[in-house]
């Protein structure tokens, strides 16, 4: 991602993840949060291994909020939705991800269905 590209994707999410400063303690700042998410996503580092290099906590966790606001700003642009659930025969499948391994715990009693 170049500079400008961060830059026009910040300006676009910035309203929705800026938090304000407490008198305990000083906000995280909208950039640091979207390129704590960006290299997140990216690599797949640990929240501990992203505390040390952002220095922040480790029971930090800002990325399920900038998530959503990403979602929030892109998907009109880049998630369309399927028309048809028939067309591949996969029914209630949005879309796929490829690159990110993603725990999925089954309901109980379902076996390996």
């Amino acid at each position: 991602m170049t500079s400008d590209e961060f830059e026009t994707l910040l300006g676009r999410v910035e309203p929705l993840i800026t938090r304000q400063d407490t008198k305990m303690r000083r906000a995280i700042t909208a950039r640091e949060r979207l390129s704590l998410t960006l290299r997140f996503l990216a690599t797949g580092e640990t929240y501990k291994s992203l505390s040390f290099h952002y220095r922040i906590g480790t029971t930090t966790n800002t990325h399920e909020h900038t998530c959503t606001a990403l979602h929030q700003v892109l998907k009109d642009d880049f998630l369309k939705t399927p028309k048809s659930e028939e067309k591949w025969q996969f029914p209630h499948c949005l879309g796929a991800l490829d690159g990110k391994h993603i725990y999925i715990q089954p309901p109980a009693h379902t076996g390996s269905m």
